[in-house]
């Protein structure tokens, strides 16, 4: 029997697409990730760059925001393989130097040296060959170009609760849905290996707050995900209620690496 997936794995089929949509919206709201973009903004508009690209742009937000911190640019480019979610970019953002592109992240309609600099937000660990979209990315780049990559360290992902064990439990049910969970972990390798250095590392370290924790991590989404990896219903319910009563805060981490190609 295939394990349950994350819903971005194939967003075009996910039932509650709104709700992915909304999800998006959302998270972006949470201060950890109000910072971490607010980052990538900076190091992409870095020495002002005229053609720019996103791989997985879902709801287009940041692509539109690349354009807006670059204005001088001659167009940024938001791919995702998503045709619902590309439907929701150019409904969202109108602007005559931005366009939204249906397309794998590894195989990018450019020509070779297409782009200065091109940004990947949390969306590798949906997907089941980083590396493929990584070298992607090095092919459209032009020689010095820039890669700003971002993805979430679920391996520092911990929620208090005094049942350790059951909480270990439920949080590897949560990370096991991933496509690419320990993806964060070979960032470094992966970029290196497809021609890359790395310029700057920033480790973003957060303690979220219970309503941001479900928020970001989906608290119906989890239980379900606990549910099928065999965990008792009652258990799984009493957890939940418990950190809910707790208030219990979320610590993750989260890793942007900006690369430099050659």
């Amino acid at each position: 029997m295939r394990k349950i997936r994350a819903p971005f794995e194939n967003a075009d089929r996910e039932s509650d697409f709104a709700g992915l949509v909304s999800y998006l919206d959302n998270l972006a709201r949470i201060p950890v990730i109000a910072e971490i973009k607010d980052w990538i903004v900076a190091s992409v508009a870095e020495g002002d760059p005229h053609a720019i690209a996103e791989i997985g742009c879902g709801n287009g937000d940041m692509s539109a925001r690349f354009a807006r911190a670059c204005p001088d640019s001659d167009y940024v480019v938001g791919f995702d393989f998503s045709e619902r979610f590309v439907r929701i970019a150019r409904e969202r953002h109108a602007d005559p130097d931005l366009f939204f592109v249906v397309s794998d992240g590894a195989n990018l309609p450019c020509e070779p040296a297409t782009f200065d600099v091109l940004a990947i937000e949390r969306v590798l660990m949906h997907i089941a060959d980083p590396s493929a979209v990584i070298a992607e990315a090095a092919r459209v780049l032009s020689d010095d170009g820039r890669l700003v990559i971002c993805e979430t360290d679920w391996q520092t992902l911990r929620v208090e609760h005094p049942d350790t064990s059951l909480t270990s439990r439920i949080l590897a049910a949560c990370i096991d849905c991933m496509v690419s969970p320990t993806v964060c972990g070979q960032l470094e390798t992966l970029v290196v290996q497809a021609g890359f250095t790395v310029s700057d590392t920033r480790v973003f370290g957060a303690d979220i707050e219970i309503s941001d924790t479900d928020i970001l991590l989906g608290f119906d989404r989890m239980r379900g995900f606990a549910l099928a990896s065999s965990i008792p219903q009652p258990d799984v319910a009493r957890w939940f209620a418990d950190v809910r009563r707790m208030e219990s805060r979320t610590h993750l981490a989260f890793k942007v690496l900006t690369c430099v190609k050659g």
